[in-house]
């Protein structure tokens, strides 16, 4: 006569308790302390962007230079980046001097460790002139660093000869928070 014990309510209590203990680890297993993780920013998840910026970002290829007689520019770009509870601020290095680009164009949107810069700006009539795009794509590494790629496209609307009618350009690389001093 043969018994089958998987009918047996003591049997599947006792495989329920085992499954719970392997699946949770038993409550007196040792924990190593150096296999937890450790908490990887030390700043609260809503403020950790804020601060001050300044990286040296690298240029990728080119889609197109400005100016159709000349190669499409290679140089990496310099940026600043304020970013607070306002609108933020960006700065480019040009000549060894900061600038301020799209002063009060730009908006940021924010979500944990991670935010989006863009701006426009625009020239001219309607038909004539130009619309330029920047971008600024950003997360958090760690508390003091942040990868950043930046993008700028550009449409002359009615470019005159040997302008080019778009352009593009796009560079990629980490930032570092500026210390207050």
């Amino acid at each position: 006569m043969s018994y089958d014990i998987s009918n047996s309510k003591a049997f599947v209590f006792a495989v329920s308790i085992l499954l719970t203990s392997v699946l949770t680890g038993c409550a007196s297993s040792t924990t190593n302390l150096s296999e937890i993780p450790q908490k990887r920013f030390t700043r609260s998840i809503e403020t950790l962007l804020d601060g001050q910026w300044e990286g040296r970002l690298r240029m990728r290829e080119p889609f197109a230079s400005p100016d159709l007689a000349r190669s499409p520019v290679s140089e990496d770009v310099v940026l600043r980046m304020v970013i607070g509870a306002d609108t933020p601020k960006v700065f480019m290095l040009d000549d060894g001097k900061w600038s301020e680009v799209m002063p009060n164009d730009l908006t940021i949107m924010r979500y944990r460790s991670n935010a989006v810069i863009t701006g426009f700006q625009a020239s001219g009539a309607e038909h004539n002139g130009w619309v330029e795009t920047w971008s600024i794509l950003i997360t958090v590494k760690n508390d003091d660093e942040v990868v950043a790629e930046w993008g700028r496209i550009v449409n002359n609307l009615n470019p005159r000869a040997g302008v080019s009618p778009t352009f593009s350009m796009g560079a990629v690389g980490q930032m570092h928070r500026v210390k207050s001093q």
